[in-house]
């Protein structure tokens, strides 16, 4: 509770000042996670998924603005993209980008839809076994992905996490071994 200290001023504590800070970044994400849920940036459109101005202009038309920034509503994005024209239109681009970057995934508008097997390998401690043992495999551009819900869902398994329990103890204590704290 602040105290009052004069006229039209008062004063805060540093734990109140803290918390007050804290709850505004929560509500800023949450609304930055709001809008992101329904539009797109032309930024996000040409370094994520590929696009360019003549295809934006092309496929979208004339963007919304506000301010610097111009977007789309994410539904347009995802109408535009289904279209057969767009398809063959990305084709060349993708196996031109696949060439340079072979994990390279267009991520679904609301998330990262496709894990490659590498990326479970170096980011999430899986073994080819176990990708092969656990996961069913999908086709996309000539490539074997693996669905980011199926992923999650077997992770929350618990004889996976026994599985996936003594990997993670190595991987700590080789964190730890590398990982020394100076003395003063």
């Amino acid at each position: 509770m602040p105290q009052w200290i004069g006229y039209k001023q008062l004063v805060y504590s540093t734990k109140e000042k803290q918390d007050f800070s804290e709850l505004r970044q929560k509500q800023r994400e949450i609304a930055r996670f709001k809008w992101l849920a329904d539009w797109q940036t032309v930024w996000r459109l040409k370094n994520e998924r590929l696009w360019t101005d003549g295809a934006i202009k092309r496929f979208l038309g004339k963007a919304k603005t506000d301010g610097k920034y111009k977007f789309y509503a994410v539904e347009k994005v995802i109408e535009a993209e289904q279209h057969q024209d767009f398809q063959k239109w990305l084709a060349p681009r993708l196996e031109k980008k696949l060439i340079t970057c072979p994990d390279f995934l267009i991520p679904d508008l609301w998330g990262l839809k496709w894990q490659t097997a590498s990326n479970l390998k170096n980011k999430r401690l899986w073994t080819a076994a176990a990708i092969t043992k656990w996961l069913k495999p999908y086709e996309q551009n000539g490539r074997t992905v693996y669905s980011t819900h199926d992923v999650r869902e077997i992770e929350l398994r618990l004889d996976f996490k026994k599985w996936l329990a003594p990997r993670l103890d190595k991987k700590i204590a080789r964190y730890s071994a590398s990982f020394s704290i100076p003395h003063l």
